[in-house]
């Protein structure tokens, strides 16, 4: 007895509960549905806000109803440029009860300026099937209204003047300041570079001296492979030679003689003598050789001319090695 009276008590809270639940799945299937359209293809549209403010998101619900699938420009295409889609997503079309194809879309648009701007860019959209079919697109407007009212905004404190922004000349000016700020980097680089090229320039330790006998004994061996020397040309080859040595002699013991005859040359040489006295002699014998060849017309052997060669090799090295304190002085 006592158990049934406690169920009798608990009876109306749980029926009251059963009512609400059933009210609301009641709710839930007396939602609102598309309508039919007027006449196939069509484009429905249904938006969760039609007076946005900027910036603000806005659901954008769309049904495409036809007899046979199409295919429709991309999203970006149709919208409106005031209009700028955030997310889409567009599950596959199928086939309803009735026969007719359709399709929901679901769009995240947000839009960013104070005016009253259409849904959709044309009335009109041509579909990508075929054949071609023209679909007239929802005209749903939206009244975009500012990110702050004049509540927001609050009350202006005193008189106080707003400062006029000069957008395009302040861009300018910061552009001129910029380039002349480069200029100058530039020009205080190019200084630095300049002075510090000159510094070291002044520290750098002086160019070796040229080592004279190695350019002549490189002069003798090209002197020896070329054309005037294989082609038996002696007094070519004599007065050649004659002028290596001769240069030689005149940077390495600064004996600057260019108009000397080979007679006069020969004792200025032997007056200073920076070599020993056979060196002396084998010098005095190169030119004499040398000058019966040039001005007696004699026709020597391949010999002579090889000897000449070997002789003035030799005085090159002697005297490169054994005077080398002298260079310079």
């Amino acid at each position: 007895m006592k158990r049934r009276a406690k169920f009798r008590v608990a009876s109306p809270p749980l029926a009251g509960l059963l009512l609400v639940f059933l009210f609301a799945c009641g709710q839930r299937e007396t939602a609102p549905e598309w309508s039919e359209p007027a006449a196939l293809p069509a484009i429905q549209a249904r938006v969760s806000d039609d007076s946005p403010r900027v910036g603000d998101v806005v659901d954008v619900e769309l049904r495409i109803s036809a007899e046979a699938r199409m295919q429709l420009p991309a999203w970006r295409e149709l919208l409106h440029d005031q209009v700028r889609l955030l997310d889409q997503d567009t599950p596959s079309g199928r086939v309803d009860e009735d026969g007719v194809w359709r399709q929901n879309a679901k769009l995240q648009v947000a839009l960013y300026s104070v005016t009253n701007v259409t849904l959709f860019a044309e009335n009109r959209v041509q579909t990508r099937g075929e054949p071609p079919v023209e679909i007239e697109l929802p005209h749903h407007t939206f009244t975009v209204t500012p990110l702050l009212t004049d509540e927001d905004a609050g009350p202006n404190p005193g008189n106080m003047e707003l400062m006029d922004f000069r957008g395009p000349e302040a861009i300018r000016r910061f552009r001129r300041n910029l380039l002349l700020s480069l200029l100058g980097f530039v020009a205080l680089a190019l200084t630095l570079w300049f002075v510090l090229r000159k510094l070291r320039e002044d520290n750098a330790p002086p160019p070796p001296l040229p080592k004279w006998d190695h350019i002549a004994l490189r002069k003798m061996r090209e002197l020896h492979q070329s054309e005037v020397w294989t082609s038996g040309d002696a007094d070519g080859s004599a007065v050649a030679l004659s002028a290596i040595l001769r240069e030689y002699i005149e940077n390495r013991f600064k004996i600057h003689a260019p108009e000397l005859t080979t007679e006069e040359f020969l004792q200025e040489a032997a007056r200073r003598q920076p070599w020993d006295d056979e060196e002396q002699r084998e010098l005095t014998a190169f030119f004499t050789a040398v000058d019966r060849i040039k001005f007696a017309a004699e026709r020597p052997e391949r010999e002579v001319l090889d000897s000449l060669m070997q002789a003035a090799e030799r005085f090159v090295r002697v005297t490169g090695e054994s005077h080398a304190a002298e260079v310079g002085t």
